[in-house]
């Protein structure tokens, strides 16, 4: 792949992230990188990998032991969707990367199946506060996008008043990405991916709480610990300001559970590093 076909926009952010990328595949082919005989281990990102802006995703990146794929990446994905699994197989046997990171959020439903398809495979998934994911989902998502989402997601859902207000055509904004929120996030639970050690739980709360700490613990899960040889970069991170939503009862009451549940399950990466 040459500069030109690098999947990056031609804006200042884009060439650095090229330039970046371009610094990586000669250091992994020329110095560094997994050798021939060597199996990657294969990085899922799930739930709501831009958590802290994205920068949790940079600096993987940013790691010279890492390829990431986002969901725009063509190579890897088509409509946000992952290609046939031959593709995404050809690519990662094609990388030097020791640990090959693909942002897959919107698999989610289907990760469970994806960690056993691409063994060896862990998941990470990231959620954050149902609230702090009301505040910021009007500028990250498409609200009638979102709506279809929420009319397929809940078509089958066991919880009849649940799908009855995600149908409902006057349901405001913000139950729409509450419902959103907990339609991502239940599909852990609903997986049983708590009970499977290749799959982990992050907080941004905890990434609030130690930002270099967690962000060191998961360099540490996900095997890159031993080789970077320096500390994972600091990442800088506002804490999220804003009103509570006023939301159906039911929903308010469905999205506490879940993240009560969440929170009780979630790991400290912090503890790992």
């Amino acid at each position: 792949m040459t500069d030109s076909d690098l999947p990056t926009p031609d804006t200042a952010a884009g060439k650095r992230r090229r330039r970046l990328l371009l610094r990586k595949r000669l250091y992994q082919r020329l110095w560094g990188g997994r050798g021939a005989n060597e199996t990657p281990l294969v990085v899922f990102m799930a739930g709501t990998p831009d958590i802290a802006n994205g920068q949790v995703v940079n600096a993987l990146e940013s790691n010279f032991d890492t390829d990431v794929y986002r969901a725009l990446d063509p190579r890897v994905f088509e409509d946000q969707r992952l290609r046939p699994d031959d593709v995404v197989r050809g690519v990662i046997s094609k990388s030097r990367a020791p640990s090959v990171i693909i942002v897959a959020g919107g698999e989610s439903d289907s990760i469970g199946t994806l960690v056993e398809r691409f063994s060896p495979a862990r998941v990470l998934w990231f959620y954050e506060p149902f609230e702090r994911f009301i505040a910021r989902a009007s500028r990250v998502l498409d609200e009638t996008d979102t709506r279809r989402f929420l009319a397929e997601k809940f078509e089958h859902d066991d919880d009849s008043l649940l799908a009855s207000i995600a149908s409902a055509p006057d349901i405001d904004a913000a139950a729409v990405w509450a419902l959103t929120w907990y339609a991502i996030h239940n599909a852990y639970r609903r997986q049983r991916l708590s009970k499977r050690s290749a799959a982990h739980l992050i907080s941004e709360t905890a990434l609030l709480a130690a930002p270099a700490a967690t962000l060191e613990g998961i360099f540490e899960i996900i095997g890159l610990g031993n080789r970077r040889g320096k500390r994972a970069p600091r990442i800088r991170i506002k804490r999220p300001r804003g009103r509570e939503s006023r939301l159906p009862e039911a929903v308010r009451g469905a999205c506490e559970e879940l993240q009560a549940w969440l929170d009780a399950h979630a790991e400290d990466p912090a503890d790992v590093a």
